[in-house]
């Protein structure tokens, strides 16, 4: 292998690697949004008022997305009827 492939091979993996670590900071921020938007009583708070509310602190609309998908997935937060709840 050649020290042009080497360096490639470096770039791309780094590039993956600062890929990764913004999913993880947006899923982390969004949790955050969650955490602080719910309500104390009910123990939920509205999906779409989560998404704009990421929206409106800097992410994307598809990051927040994402994150709230990979949320879901991880089983941190669930979701019943357009609220989402923390366990």
């Amino acid at each position: 292998m050649s020290d042009f492939d080497n360096i490639m091979d470096i770039q791309s993996n780094m590039a993956k690697r600062l890929v990764k670590e913004t999913s993880m900071n947006n899923t982390l921020e969004l949790l955050s949004i969650i955490q602080n938007m719910v309500d104390v009583k009910t123990g939920k708070v509205a999906k779409e008022a989560v998404l704009i509310e990421a929206v409106q602190s800097g992410m994307l609309q598809a990051e927040s997305e994402t994150s709230l998908q990979e949320l879901l997935r991880n089983g941190n937060i669930h979701e019943k009827d357009g609220y989402l709840y923390l366990y």
